[in-house]
């Protein structure tokens, strides 16, 4: 079976995995806390979705582009987990799976 360039990238199976962890911490933000919730799943969502726009393309360029924005999701993702992680301790022991979905593809080596 024939897969998509995307599937093929350890980045874009991290950013898979790492939406099921929003998923977890967005369970665990207290109610009042939308904002927070909208925040970090429209991000987690960005990253797979930039990362697999970025693989579609086929001007280097182009692919950097779509790289850059799928870094700068993951950036974004991480002031929500250490501040709605679900612990409440504000620690933000939810964010190293951000950092670790954003270093680990070609597009971001060191945190955007």
């Amino acid at each position: 079976m024939n897969q998509f360039d995307h599937e093929r990238l350890d980045a874009y199976r991290a950013a898979i995995e790492f939406v099921g962890t929003a998923d977890r911490i967005l369970e665990q933000i207290p109610p009042g806390r939308g904002y927070l919730k909208d925040q970090l799943g429209r991000a987690a969502l960005s990253i797979v979705n930039n990362t697999a726009e970025g693989a579609g393309e086929f001007k280097p360029s182009d692919k950097a582009r779509f790289y850059r924005m799928a870094c700068r999701s993951a950036t974004q993702d991480s002031p929500a987990e250490e501040i709605g992680d679900g612990d409440g301790d504000g620690d933000g022991d939810g964010s190293r799976m951000t950092n670790n979905a954003a270093r680990s593809g070609p597009h971001c080596s060191s945190p955007c």
